[in-house]
Formats: C-alpha cells, sequence, structure tokens
C-alpha cells in the first residue's frame, strides 16, 4: 500500500520521464568520447607494467623478509613454488589473457 509521499514521487518521476531533457549534446560528442576512450588505453600499458612489477617487487621483499627470519619456512614456500611453477604460470597466463581478449572486445564496441 503507498502512502501519498510515494504516490507524488510516482507522479512526479512519470511526468518528467514522458517529456524530452532540457540538455542538448554537441554533434561530435561520440566522437569526443571514443578518442577519450582510446587516448586512455594507450595509458593502460603502463599501468599494468607498473601494477606487475609492483607485485613483484612486494613478493620479493615477503620472500626475503621470510628468509631473514625463519629460513626453513622460506625453503619450504620456495619448494612449493618450484613444484608448482607451471600450474602457477598456467593460472597467471590465462587470467592475462582473459583481461587481454576482455579489452579487445570491449574495444570494438565502442
Amino acid at each position: 500500500m503507498k502512502n501519498f509521499e510515494e504516490e507524488d514521487i510516482d507522479a512526479l518521476l512519470t511526468g518528467a520521464l514522458k517529456k524530452e531533457p532540457d540538455l542538448d549534446l554537441p554533434h561530435g560528442f561520440a566522437v569526443i568520447t571514443a578518442r577519450k576512450v582510446n587516448r586512455r588505453g594507450k595509458s593502460e600499458f603502463k599501468t599494468y607494467l607498473l601494477a606487475w612489477l609492483s607485485v613483484i617487487v612486494i613478493a620479493s621483499i615477503a620472500v626475503c623478509m621470510l628468509t631473514l627470519s625463519k629460513s626453513e619456512a622460506a625453503v619450504q614456500l620456495l619448494a612449493f613454488l618450484s613444484r608448482f611453477k607451471y600450474i602457477i604460470g598456467s593460472v597467471i597466463f590465462v587470467v592475462l589473457g582473459i583481461e587481454f581478449l576482455d579489452q579487445k572486445v570491449t574495444r570494438s564496441y565502442l
């Protein structure tokens, strides 16, 4: 059951949606927007590179700290990583591949 306030809001929204907006976009709006999106895409490589370098540096620092504090734990961690290096590499490759394809498909629709 609607109260009086909700009926007023519904009537106001219905009336507002029936008329055309007063704002008029410039004729080249789509071109300008597409150009800005493409310009932003060129800097994505630098962003991804910086992100992966940050992950590698943080992981290296973590392994070094682990080695300094508990060498046995570091040996076990490195043994685990070397045992499953192909699986870990495959997972990283698949994730990066999905991200790459997503970017290509998304850009083809713009």
